[in-house]
């Protein structure tokens, strides 16, 4: 069993070794707190990975804990949070 430190991460083994969710990392990424790939093949170097490891405690709080999710969903989450009712009419699709 190898325990070599990779030279590079991919879309999945980087959040996965950062301790991010799939979501924390793509949002981080499209508010700009995680650079893109720097590598071929859609994979990050290990200077980028460590340099995200390194704030990953402000990432995590930059991007939140809920994965992006549609208004019907958001609706779900926020009347089952602080209120038991949100305070608008529940979504019902198209516009009125």
């Amino acid at each position: 069993m190898s325990t070599a430190r990779p030279q590079s991460y991919g879309p999945f083994q980087f959040p996965d070794r950062a301790g991010l969710t799939v979501p924390q990392f793509e949002r981080a990424q499209r508010l700009g707190l995680i650079p893109g790939p720097d590598l071929p093949g859609d994979r990050w170097s290990a200077a980028v990975f460590d340099g995200a490891v390194a704030r990953v405690g402000a990432i995590r709080e930059a991007v939140g804990e809920m994965p992006d999710i549609g208004a019907t969903r958001a609706e779900e989450n926020l009347a089952t949070g602080r209120r038991t009712q949100p305070p608008w009419p529940p979504a019902r699709g198209g516009l009125a």
